[in-house]
């Protein structure tokens, strides 16, 4: 069942589109447009995402960036579709532990 993303959720979403890198101004364009389509069952907060505007996208993902914060236990990276758009959110994180989405640093993925 498709939801709205959290304040959190779209907070992350944002902060990794930061990313000045091809691509990005679709993937920024997108976020007003996401829902949730699915969480990861392991207890992180890893989600999948839609852009509602367009049929859903094959799950065949492009990584566009990596996220990294003080604690070295939590990471991020924001993978896109086919099409571009804002596919998954992978969160690495201790369950309970939510970083500030703005103590987020931003990099392109590594070969």
């Amino acid at each position: 069942m498709e939801r709205p993303l959290t304040e959190w959720e779209r907070e992350v979403v944002g902060r990794l589109a930061s990313l000045d890198a091809p691509g990005s101004d679709v993937v920024r364009e997108s976020i007003p447009h996401l829902v949730v389509t699915g969480m990861c069952e392991c207890g992180c907060a890893s989600f999948n995402v839609r852009d509602r505007r367009f049929p859903a996208q094959p799950h065949r993902l492009g990584h566009f960036a990596n996220g990294s914060v003080a604690d070295p236990r939590v990471g991020f990276v924001l993978w896109v579709g086919p099409d571009g758009r804002p596919i998954s959110i992978d969160v690495d994180n201790e369950p309970g532990a939510l970083p500030d989405p703005e103590s987020i640093s931003v990099s392109v993925p590594g070969p």
